[in-house]
Formats: structure tokens, sequence, C-alpha cells
């Protein structure tokens, strides 16, 4: 699973590897959050599926609930990436209230197409969430665990698939924006610290994957394959990251003593 990351990415450095509309950056960033934790406010990318000419007072939100319902079409234009702030934990449309029934983090690739409570959302609400890496937790003796950050070993951004829906309140209250990460079977060589890791979307699959009306489930998952360990880099960091409260730089700095494990030469070198 994917229970901890990190999202401190500068805003135009957003703006250059996700292709977002510089427009749309300004309200979406948040702080730069170094221990990113279920239920916090991030930031996601996404097309955007607003109509060419929407009529005073129609909202986003109401035309991706009639787009749901089937009773409106829409026009927006897919070429145009846009960042929003969603909430990391899954409300589905049909939850009683925001807090009833699973709100997942995370969805499991394997289940993308088999659960039917994921299904049509992974056909046509998938979007991207910036990430500086994550964290995963190495099980050593007497239950202790270790905390490791995991990032590309080239230093570039990584795009975590996702995806998102929006919960409407029963009250007529404000709709909720909400989304669970994909995970996808970790790399033999990662398996010792966790067996499951983030799906990671490669940019050249970028416009596919945010296109709503792409439909072509195998097309989709072959775009979540398990990321090869030579793209990645790891090494152990503070414990202090299992406190959620704690937020700051140092979390990711390496713990004294520790070297960071890469594949990268290997590969290279071949």
């Amino acid at each position: 699973m994917c229970g901890r990351f990190v999202q401190a990415l500068q805003p135009q450095k957003i703006v250059d590897y996700f292709g977002v509309d510089p427009s749309s950056i300004a309200k979406a960033v948040l702080e730069p959050n170094f221990n990113v934790s279920p239920s916090q406010k991030i930031l996601h990318v996404l097309a955007n599926i607003e109509r060419a000419h929407v009529e005073e007072g129609y909202s986003r939100e109401q035309e991706w609930v009639e787009r749901e319902r089937g009773s409106r079409s829409t026009e927006g234009n897919y070429e145009v990436r846009i960042a929003e702030r969603i909430r990391w934990g899954l409300v589905f449309p049909w939850a009683k209230s925001e807090r009833s029934g699973p709100n997942p983090i995370n969805a499991r690739v394997e289940s993308l197409t088999t659960k039917q409570t994921f299904r049509k959302i992974f056909l046509g609400q998938r979007s991207l969430v910036p990430a500086d890496g994550f964290y995963e937790w190495r099980k050593v003796g007497s239950g202790r665990k270790i905390p490791y950050f995991i990032k590309s070993a080239a230093d570039e951004p990584l795009a975590i698939g996702a995806i998102w829906s929006i919960w409407c309140p029963p009250d007529g209250g404000i709709p909720l924006r909400s989304c669970a990460l994909i995970t996808v079977p970790a790399p033999s060589e990662l398996r010792d610290i966790h067996d499951r890791m983030p799906a990671l979307v490669d940019p050249s699959n970028f416009d596919r994957w945010l296109d709503p009306e792409y439909s072509q489930a195998e097309v989709l998952l072959e775009m979540l394959r398990p990321t090869e360990a030579w793209m990645l880099e790891w090494y152990p960091v503070s414990p202090r990251v299992n406190n959620p409260s704690v937020n700051d730089p140092s979390l990711i700095v390496p713990e004294k003593g520790q070297s960071i494990a890469s594949q990268r030469t290997t590969r290279t070198g071949q």
C-alpha cells in the first residue's frame, strides 16, 4: 500500500512536467508537505472537463454529477490539464455520509476492473498525483519497522496514477472531491521493504490516461505496469516520519550512516 508520501514540488515544476495550465496552479498549490497522510488535501492533475460555454452559475461539480448520471453531455477541452485540490481517501458517490462506509486511500491495480466499486470510476475519472517520493516501512525483528523514502533515481517528479470521484451531500451542501492512489506489485529489489508501491504513469501516457473519454481497460492497465527498480532509489529515514504531525524537509534526509540504494548503475552499465 501507499500510506504516506511527499508533495513539495515547486509550482513551476508541476506546470512544466505535467503540462498544467499555469492559471490553475495558484488556486491548487498547497504548502509543501513532507508527510502527506490520509484524509488530507492534496494536489492532483486532471483533464479540463469544463464545457466550452458554461452557463452562468453552472459549476464543475454539477457538470460531473450530471455526466455520471448520463443526463448531460460534456464538451470539455481535454487537451488542457489543470491542477485542483482533492481529499485523499475515496468517498463513493452513493455513500450516506463522507465518513460512512469504506474510504480507501489505495486501489489495487488488480481490482480496478473486477470490483464494481472501482470499475466505472477507473474508466472515466482518472488523475495524476505529483509527488517527490513516498514512504514505506520495512519490518525487522520484534515487530520493529524502519521507514524508507523512495524516489526517482533521476530526481524527476513521480506521477502517481489515481482514481477520483465526487460525493454530493444529501442536504445539498458543497460537493466533496476525493481520490485513491493506485498500487501495483513492487519490483523484487524493493520487496524486502514492502510488496506494494504506487503505480507510476510515464509522461508518454499522460494524454491518454487523463482523457475521460478513453475507456480501453486493457490499454489503461498496461500503463500501470510495475516500475523497474533501476528507475528508483531508496534509503532509510528518521522514524520521526511515523508521527503524522511532523512535517519538515529533514524527514527525507538519509539517516546518518545509511547508504542510498539504487539499481541505476547496474542498468546503465549493461
